[in-house]
């Protein structure tokens, strides 16, 4: 069983290998390549070096959380430290397929979380990475709460759920690819996935405590609107350059149900794909 610390060791390690691109790919506006059928954008997602942690409670219900008897169980987890800040990406390949961009307010920030319940399983994926094969995933605990976001002086995320990422393990996509955001366009080598994350639906706030009533039909919950659409998030490797300078950081004024404030943001860790996903066996 995979530990919180396998990710928050991993992404210092591979830091230390993302450093600035020598070369820029130009994504011409007219590449080919339909919009994933998803309707979810592709998520670049940068390492938060400076931000607030949320220091919350919320409760859970992914697709996971539910027993063999069919009954619907609630996570109760602690938000803690923002870990992540993710601009929706337009992304194109070596063999000249373009994903564009679908709602350019939408963002993610994502945070750690600590759960009470850890279980394995496996899933089996699609995604634009895997083609009409499907992949397996095993699963691990859950580690991250990702939440939509508000990225100054974008407007309001539209239509964008709430996430809860497991760690997993599967086989990297050892593919290049062109990613254009709001920061930079630049050519990363994708790696392995290190997260799948599941559309949640998220209870923030007070809740009726001691009474029959159902967690889900409460005033304050957010139910997916998308039950369908899954992120999985793989390791990104920027090219080496000849003479390696200190990564730039960005400061990112950001809106969202737990706070408001400027981060500060430096290296692209992940890049997150629009996915389909269904339990093995």
């Amino acid at each position: 069983m995979r530990s919180r610390r396998s990710l928050t060791e991993s992404l210092p390690c591979a830091v230390t290998t993302l450093l600035v691109s020598a070369s820029l790919l130009f994504l011409s506006h007219s590449g080919t390549g339909a919009q994933d059928a998803l309707g979810l954008d592709h998520f670049k997602c940068y390492r938060i070096v400076e931000g607030t942690p949320a220091n919350d409670f919320v409760q859970l219900h992914d697709q996971f959380d539910v027993t063999a008897d069919g009954v619907v169980q609630f996570e109760h987890v602690f938000v803690r430290d923002p870990v992540l800040f993710c601009n929706p990406v337009k992304k194109a390949t070596s063999t000249g397929q373009v994903t564009p961009i679908v709602n350019e307010d939408n963002h993610l920030k994502m945070y750690f979380i600590a759960p009470t319940t850890a279980q394995t399983r496996t899933v089996l994926v699609t995604n634009q990475f895997t083609g009409t094969a499907i992949t397996p995933l095993v699963v691990f605990q859950p580690l991250i709460l990702a939440v939509p976001t508000q990225k100054r002086p974008h407007g309001p995320p539209e239509r964008l759920d709430h996430f809860k990422c497991h760690l997993v393990d599967g086989k990297s996509v050892d593919l290049p690819v062109a990613l254009a955001d709001q920061f930079d366009t630049e050519r990363v080598f994708v790696g392995r996935p290190l997260l799948l994350c599941n559309p949640t639906v998220k209870i923030h706030g007070q809740t009726i405590a001691g009474t029959d009533r159902d967690p889900a039909l409460q005033d304050n919950v957010i139910k997916p609107g998308n039950p369908d659409a899954h992120l999985v998030c793989y390791r990104v490797v920027s090219p080496p350059t000849t003479a390696p300078t200190a990564t730039p950081t960005r400061a990112v004024q950001v809106i969202n149900q737990f706070d408001k404030e400027i981060i500060k943001v430096a290296d692209p860790i992940l890049l997150c794909v629009p996915s389909r996903k269904q339990l093995a066996g």
